[in-house]
């Protein structure tokens, strides 16, 4: 309870446009629909790329947040467009296979037309 002494960032703090979440659904459930909203810009193009597990990656000046997927190990999910209101939901199918029980996957977006991209937070879990 309360708070740390001090400031509650440490280095310079940069203004610019963040590419975050809007809702997601509770948890990935095989044989459903998860859905993961970008929040960000409008009309920016964003990337979702997956990957089964996570590693910090900083990567200036080519990225404006850390990334959390690893280099050797992520794939692209989905691509779009945000709209004029800077929303892309993406919708993806998790199929019914008993194999993929308990397997983990993460989520993240990387979005702009310009360097540094900008990186949302990891989404995911273990499907259940």
């Amino acid at each position: 309870p309360g708070g740390l002494p001090g400031p509650t960032t440490v280095g310079p703090v940069g203004s610019g446009p963040l590419l975050g979440h809007g809702t997601t659904t509770p948890g990935p459930v095989l044989g459903t629909a998860w859905t993961v909203d970008y929040l960000g810009t409008p009309t920016t193009p964003v990337l979702a790329v997956w990957s089964d597990r996570l590693d910090a990656v900083a990567l200036p000046p080519l990225l404006a947040q850390t990334a959390w997927l690893p280099l050797a190990n992520f794939a692209i999910a989905a691509g779009g467009v945000t709209d004029a209101g800077g929303a892309l939901p993406f919708v993806f199918p998790l199929p019914a296979t008993p194999a993929l029980l308990h397997l983990a996957f993460f989520m993240q977006g990387v979005a702009g037309l310009a360097l540094p991209l900008a990186v949302s937070p990891p989404v995911g879990g273990v499907l259940r």
